[in-house]
């Protein structure tokens, strides 16, 4: 019997200053393992993942502190500004949502890849 534990957390930090992070969510969880073979174990004793980081200050920019509400809008008045969608305010919030998405198919890989074909499928 091998008994494993997952632990994974969701912070928040400040520039690079990672040892002030605020941790927003955190779960560990365990399981046991039942193999027939106890010459080894099924698993590294100690595995860890590189973070996966996403930048948050597009859309903290975005947030007006009085207020608490969002304060994009579209500089109909920029030279640049094409259309209700082809403009820079569009395109960084497009920029955003596209790294936003990468996070999450990081974070769902992780838990695919390092939870499900590592510890339950065996």
């Amino acid at each position: 019997h091998w008994k494993v534990e997952v632990k994974w957390e969701i912070s928040i930090y400040s520039g690079t200053n990672v040892d002030e992070k605020k941790v927003l969510q955190t779960r560990t969880s365990s399981t046991v393992l039942i193999i027939q073979s106890n010459k080894r174990a099924p698993l590294p004793d100690n595995r860890e993942c590189k973070p996966l980081d996403l930048s948050l200050t597009w859309l903290m920019s975005q947030i007006d502190t009085n207020t608490m509400a969002s304060k994009f809008r579209v500089d109909t008045q920029d030279l640049e500004t094409k259309t209700p969608r082809r403009n820079r305010q569009v395109d960084e919030a497009f920029s955003f949502m596209l790294n936003l998405e990468t996070w999450t198919r990081g974070v769902r890989a992780y838990f695919n890849r390092c939870v499900q074909q590592d510890i339950i499928d065996k």
